[in-house]
């Protein structure tokens, strides 16, 4: 949970002695199977992770031996943006693990509050001069025992990552207010940032954090782990003092918010919650702020990394994909996927679970089952070649139904034409019915004629005719 200091009263009396801790600033901490928005929460859950900076010191009041032991800390979110590790945030989270002398100088004043107490002292009451004279008498009387800082990383599952510091802006107010962290692990779940000079005014929002309000006593521990997602829009585009580009939104941000994403309806980070606006001491509902991913981006190619997705984002979402459509068998497949590539994903074995419970309670989407494909239509029969016409046998082209097609009317020498004439003349003399498709139909002889037959074909040549009209031979009269 995030550290409220316990200076708070000293603080108002001796003015400025109290530096704030990550908390204590006025920072907004920051379908058909599901509908958008729980597809992108959904998503993004595993990317999300809690941020830890502070440090632990003892001290001991050398008049009675006593030791006090101090914890000084502050948490706020923060998001993969590279599979190897790199995770985005305020500077002002991790301000502890920057500056640890900071860090030191507020577990002091808690060590000081706590020695005014078991000597009857109400911080609260004194005076400014009684103040100092209250944390000169402790700093002479009293002996740091050890020190030691806490930097650290806490993923959805619970496993505790310690981080490097590789890029740090400065906190809201004096300089950018972002910072990228590196944790030692491979194939982690990554949010891929959008253009924010593309936000457009009322665009809807989805941000997402580990806000310290969410821890009550009344949840279970394991609550903590639960990032918290709320809806708003865009108000205004603002300009920070150092002239970088801040998004005003709507979503309700509060202390442990901050460096959490805030994403577009395509679940793109479009900024970094950084502060929230505060009327005195009490926060001001609706009015929080977002660096602009631009902005973020400047840090992470600082930091010699890149925005990309891995593996594990590709299989999660096409897991989700199949698990929404009520496939949950080869969904469980790519979530078993997800589990080698990132053992430390949370989400994958919480669907897993849920798949095998749809199964258990028979309400998997069974496959439609494959038809049995139609018979065959039988493709027509490829005609057949026509049949070779002998060249000037001047007959029919008959069909396969021996039909006749049409008559081949192919020129030819006329010198060819006596080599066929005779039996032709004779066969159509006598009456013959001609059956060969190679052949020409029968011809019936004239019932009368006026004149002679032709001595070579058989043909009629009429009277006064010098050759054969039938086979062109020449004709003597008398012959």
């Amino acid at each position: 949970m995030n550290k409220v200091l316990k200076t708070v009263g000293l603080g108002a009396v001796v003015a400025g002695m109290a530096l704030a801790t990550g908390s204590g600033i006025a920072f907004g901490q920051a379908a058909p199977g599901a509908d958008t928005s729980e597809r992108i929460a959904t998503q993004a859950k595993p990317a999300v992770v809690r941020v830890f900076s502070g440090c632990r010191a003892n001290y001991r009041w050398v008049k009675t031996g006593k030791v006090y032991e101090e914890l000084s800390y502050g948490a706020g979110s923060g998001f993969f943006v590279n599979p190897n590790g790199y995770i985005a945030t305020n500077a002002h989270v991790v301000e502890y693990s920057k500056d640890p002398a900071t860090c030191e100088e507020d577990a002091f004043l808690d060590f000081v509050i706590e020695l005014a107490k078991d000597n009857g002292i109400d911080t609260r009451t004194l005076t400014n001069e009684q103040a100092r004279n209250l944390i000169n008498n402790a700093r002479q009387g009293s002996v740091r025992t050890s020190f030691s800082t806490i930097s650290f990383v806490r993923l959805p599952n619970g496993t505790d990552l310690p981080f490097e510091i590789k890029t740090y802006g400065a906190p809201a107010g004096e300089g950018k207010d972002v910072s990228v962290l590196k944790v030692e692990t491979r194939n982690a779940p990554v949010l891929k940032f959008a253009d924010s000079d593309d936000v457009r005014l009322q665009e809807t929002l989805l941000a997402a954090g580990y806000p310290g309000a969410a821890n009550s006593r009344v949840l279970a521990s394991e609550s903590s782990l639960e990032a918290t997602f709320t809806d708003g829009r865009v108000s205004a585009r603002k300009t920070a003092k150092d002239g970088s580009p801040i998004l005003q939104i709507t979503n309700a941000l509060t202390s442990g918010n901050s460096g959490g994403p805030v994403m577009n309806m395509k679940g793109e980070v479009v900024g970094m919650a950084t502060f929230v606006a505060t009327n005195g001491s009490q926060q001001v509902a609706g009015i929080s702020f977002a660096v602009a991913s631009n902005t973020v981006m400047e840090f992470v190619r600082q930091a010699g990394t890149t925005n990309e997705d891995g593996p594990v984002d590709r299989a999660f979402r096409e897991g989700l994909d199949l698990y929404w459509s009520g496939k949950y068998t080869p969904a469980i497949a790519k979530f078993e996927e997800v589990r080698q590539l990132f053992p430390n994903h949370a989400e994958a074995q919480r669907f897993i679970q849920l798949a095998r419970e749809a199964i258990a309670n028979g309400k998997e989407v069974k496959p439609s089952p494959t038809p049995a494909p139609a018979p065959a239509t039988p493709a027509p029969a490829a005609p057949a070649a026509p049949a070779p016409v002998t060249p000037g046998n001047g007959g029919a082209i008959v069909s396969p139904k021996g039909e006749a097609s049409g008559i081949n009317s192919m020129v030819i020498p006329v010198g060819a034409i006596s080599l066929f004439a005779g039996a032709l003349g004779i066969m159509a003399a006598a009456g013959r019915k001609l059956t060969s498709k190679n052949r020409a139909p029968a011809v019936a002889a004239p019932a009368t004629h006026s004149g002679t037959f032709c001595a070579s074909c058989g043909g009629t040549i009429r009277n006064g005719a010098r050759f054969c009209p039938t086979c062109g031979t020449p004709h003597r009269a008398g012959a």
